[in-house]
């Protein structure tokens, strides 16, 4: 069975794979793999469930790291890592292809992780901020 990312909506206008929807109550809107999309959810009050299944252990170690990250105030505002090299760990792990223009930029983060692993910065992160 192939991954599949379902989303469930409440009450928000959102871009989810390109697409509009608006004023939605409770949706779920399901996905297969190499769909493109964009999840954002900038009002605190609103809540956005994504359920991935089948789970898979790199995504949730990257979440984790990402929220602990955040947490630390080791990301900008928006939540990106101040460093390349968690970046391109966290990338690596949620097994994420970045769209369009950047591309580009898959090798780069590719050699960045690899690099990161060779000095045990994942090791660190999975230690530091990985609890299940």
């Amino acid at each position: 069975m192939p991954a599949s990312l379902q989303l469930c909506l409440v009450e928000m206008d959102r871009t989810i794979a390109f697409q509009q929807y608006k004023s939605m109550k409770t949706t779920t809107i399901a996905m297969t793999t190499k769909t493109a999309r964009t999840i954002e959810n900038p009002l605190i009050k609103e809540e956005v469930t994504v359920l991935l299944e089948p789970g898979k252990t790199g995504f949730e170690t990257a979440l984790q790291v990402a929220y602990g990250l955040a947490r630390d105030g080791r990301t900008n505002r928006k939540g990106i890592p101040k460093s390349l090299y968690h970046m391109a760990l966290i990338i690596r792990w949620s097994d994420t292809n970045l769209p369009g223009i950047f591309h580009w930029m898959e090798p780069v983060m590719v050699w960045l992780a690899r690099r990161a692993e060779k000095k045990g910065i994942d090791k660190e992160l999975v230690a530091a901020y990985c609890r299940i």
